[in-house]
């Protein structure tokens, strides 16, 4: 599971501390995780934080969706482009299909 390289936040660092999922943590960069799901190398990723931009997802949102992955915010909705805004503040979860709900549902808490 990709996570922000940088810094995953507060948020994300206490879910990976408390679940599973932190031995799974692999710290990459924006656009670089999101199309590591894409090629099949990550099965989903993590972003809790509201510095994620449109342009850091826009191009690889597409690539996962052509590629039978999921991206949403962590309510499981779509991300909106073309805004004013254009932070994704509800962060972003991908995933290869098969997990997503669960990690939405995970990150929600």
């Amino acid at each position: 599971m990709g996570v922000s390289r940088r810094s995953p936040g507060p948020r994300l660092t206490r879910l990976l501390a408390e679940s599973p999922l932190g031995a799974l943590a692999v710290p990459q960069g924006a656009s670089l995780k999101l199309t590591a799901v894409a090629a099949g190398e990550l099965d989903a990723t993590l972003c809790l934080h509201d510095r994620e931009k449109a342009w850091d997802s826009c191009a690889p949102g597409l690539i996962i969706a052509e590629a039978g992955g999921q991206i949403s915010d962590v309510d499981g909705r779509p991300l909106l482009y073309g805004g004013a805004d254009p932070v994704h503040h509800r962060g972003i979860v991908t995933s290869n299909g098969r997990c997503h709900e669960a990690l939405c549902a995970l990150a929600a808490r």
